[in-house]
């Protein structure tokens, strides 16, 4: 070691660890594809544009983009890529004005004569599920190598949503099946100690605050009484369900016991006749745990289906009304449940034909927050509409 005054070097660990050179690798692909998501144009909400979505298989394309088209190359050249020693790409889709997601909508409440100014509709979609491929839940190793596909997830989620409707005719192929069910059966236990508004119940499996039921019983002349009741609060430690009022008046005997049935909904989605995914035991009010717009949302793969609030012309209200309106339902009212049956869906449009140089352009913009892409592919884009 040197003692003698002047000015030595000394290797010293650094403060922090250099960062990662850009990866040089990374194609954006871009061209026409069966289905995948979209989003709407940078300052034109009502056409849709591409969103870019990262990959690392070919069989991660076909699962969100579909096959290959007879009109355009883009699986052949996600297919190349990766047959070649490609690690990661990312892929968007390029829509026009004129795609379409095919959809089906009903309501309970089909005579005109009959529907209030506000009623419930249920709509059923072909969309996009964005939280089923969240980049965030892969390893923080992932993550850090594609921190910008993560950053424009969240900002997908942030524009958009959890699901993004999902244009093209693929859509039409498509059938959501809702049947009515019941998880919970069940009677209240005749107790001298029960008030007008506390229930003793045999059983409180599958039971919570959120829950429909049907009450009904048979009285001593043989005459039935029923009705529709949401508890107010589950008492678990004393096995009691505690009711928002005393129904007592409604007709009920407290000295005989009331049938609790509940009601919920299984939900099945079939793609050209075969059966994709089924959901069990869904309830239309939000705050169960199971209902509708919980579970779906972030687990059906290929068809979202929510509640719309409808004017007497079966026009939706604007989207800013709709949330206040939701939390105001009184979800026991029959109408406001989703129609038991199939909802065929229809009417999904490609659009292909009607591309445009704009279409390119507006597909373009996301573009910009991918700073690791290296290059831009067009395999469509010289093909006559």
């Amino acid at each position: 070691m040197q003692f003698t005054p002047g000015l030595y070097r000394q290797a010293v660990t650094p403060v922090r660890p250099s960062g990662l050179l850009a990866r040089g690798d990374i194609p954006v692909l871009m061209g026409y594809a069966r289905k995948g998501p979209t989003g709407r144009a940078e300052g034109e909400p009502d056409d849709p544009a591409g969103i870019p979505v990262r990959l690392h298989s070919l069989g991660e394309f076909e699962e969100l983009f579909g096959g290959p088209l007879n009109h355009g190359f883009l699986w052949h050249s996600v297919k190349g890529f990766f047959e070649n020693g490609g690690a990661a790409c990312y892929a968007l889709r390029i829509v026009s004005a004129q795609s379409k997601a095919a959809g089906a909508m009903r309501s309970r409440l089909d005579d005109d004569a009959a529907k209030p100014e506000r009623r419930i509709g249920w709509l059923a979609q072909a969309s996009f599920p964005w939280l089923m491929i969240d980049p965030r839940k892969r390893s923080a190793s992932l993550q850090d190598e594609s921190a910008s596909w993560v950053q424009t997830f969240e900002q997908v989620i942030r524009d958009y949503g959890t699901r993004t409707p999902d244009t093209g005719a693929h859509g039409n192929s498509l059938t959501l099946r809702v049947t009515r069910t019941a998880n919970v059966r069940t009677e209240t236990v005749v107790d001298a100690a029960d008030a007008g508004n506390v229930s003793s119940v045999q059983s409180l499996a599958g039971l919570e605050a959120g829950s429909i039921l049907n009450l009904t019983q048979t009285g001593a002349d043989g005459n039935t009484v029923s009705a529709i009741r949401v508890p107010f609060k589950i008492d678990t430690a004393r096995q009691k369900i505690v009711w928002s009022d005393d129904f007592v008046g409604s007709g009920f005997d407290p000295s005989r016991p009331i049938r609790l049935t509940s009601v919920e909904f299984n939900v099945a989605v079939y793609g050209e006749g075969k059966l994709l995914q089924s959901f069990a035991g869904l309830s239309p009010n939000p705050a169960h745990s199971r209902a509708f717009v919980k579970v779906l949302p972030s687990s059906c793969r290929t068809v979202d289906f929510s509640p719309l609030v409808l004017r007497p012309d079966n026009a939706a209200v604007p989207q800013g009304e709709v949330a206040a309106y939701l939390d105001a339902v009184d979800w026991t009212l029959e109408s406001t449940w989703p129609p038991e049956g199939d909802y065929i869906l229809g009417g999904g449009v490609d659009g292909l034909d009607a591309v445009t140089k704009q279409d390119w352009l507006n597909s373009l913009q996301p573009i910009k927050r991918l700073y690791d892409a290296a290059m831009i592919a067009g395999p469509d884009i010289v093909l006559p509409p």
